[in-house]
């Protein structure tokens, strides 16, 4: 062993030239997914700005519908805001009724 010479750089290279590279292993790997119909980062990809498109399209139309009723929304809450009691109105009221049913209750 102590005869051998250590490796060198066209030795090493000698050996490893039927070794796969990266892009040859991505390359196959790729392959065996679409075969096997298999997603690949790049559909999903697809996919996911397919989403936020359709996504996005459905905040616009959401907003846009919101804004076409904005105004019988605020008509309505307007009406409740002035045909609802106050609380303490609603506190007299309700004295009064338990007033009037403890009347009848003791006749």
């Amino acid at each position: 062993m102590a005869d051998e010479k250590p490796l060198t750089e066209q030795d090493l290279v000698k050996v490893l030239k039927d070794f796969p590279t990266r892009r040859d292993l991505e390359k196959i790997l790729d392959d065996a997914m679409t075969l096997r119909g298999l997603a690949t980062k790049d559909d999903l990809r697809q996919v996911e700005v397919r989403l936020e498109t359709k996504i996005e399209k459905l905040e616009r139309s959401l907003k846009r519908r919101m804004g076409k009723h904005r105004g019988e929304i605020m008509a309505a809450v307007g009406q409740l805001a002035t045909t609802t009691p106050t609380r303490r109105e609603f506190d007299e009221l309700k004295e009064q009724v338990e007033g009037v049913h403890a009347v009848t209750q003791r006749v």
